[in-house]
C-alpha cells in the first residue's frame, strides 16, 4: 500500500473513532441523565480521569448498592431502579472505554435539569 493510501486510510479510522467516541459520550449523558431523573440518591455525575462516580445530594459518593437498602418496600423497589439504571452506565463504559477512552474525556452533570459541563 502506497504511503498517500496509507494516509487516507488511518484518516478515515481516526474519523470513524471520533464520531464513535461523540456517539458514546452522547450515550452516557443520556444513561447518566437517567439515573439523576429516577428518585433515589443519585444527584450528580463526574466522569473524568479514568473514572465515573455518582453523588448522593450530600456530595457523598454511591459506590456500592448497599447504601440503597432499608426496611420500606417502596423505597427498595425505587433504589432497585436507581441502581439499575447506574449500573447501565457502567456497563456501557465498561463495554467501550478500552476502545474509546471515554472515562478520559470529563463530564459532569450537576442535577438532572443542568447543563453538561466538559471544563472545569
Amino acid at each position: 500500500m502506497s504511503r498517500t493510501k496509507q494516509n487516507k486510510v488511518s484518516k478515515q479510522i481516526d474519523a470513524l473513532v471520533i464520531e464513535a467516541t461523540r456517539i458514546g459520550l452522547l450515550e452516557i449523558e443520556r444513561l447518566a441523565r437517567k439515573a439523576l431523573t429516577t428518585r433515589g440518591r443519585a444527584h450528580r455525575f463526574v466522569m473524568g480521569m479514568g473514572t465515573v462516580t455518582f453523588y448522593d445530594k450530600n456530595d457523598r459518593a454511591i459506590e456500592d448498592t448497599e447504601d440503597y437498602y432499608d426496611d420500606d418496600w417502596r423505597r427498595r423497589t425505587r433504589a432497585a431502579k436507581v441502581q439499575r439504571c447506574i449500573q447501565d452506565v457502567i456497563d456501557f463504559i465498561d463495554e467501550h472505554d478500552r476502545d474509546l477512552h471515554l472515562t478520559g474525556m470529563p463530564m459532569r452533570i450537576d442535577s438532572p435539569d443542568a447543563p453538561t459541563r466538559t471544563d472545569w
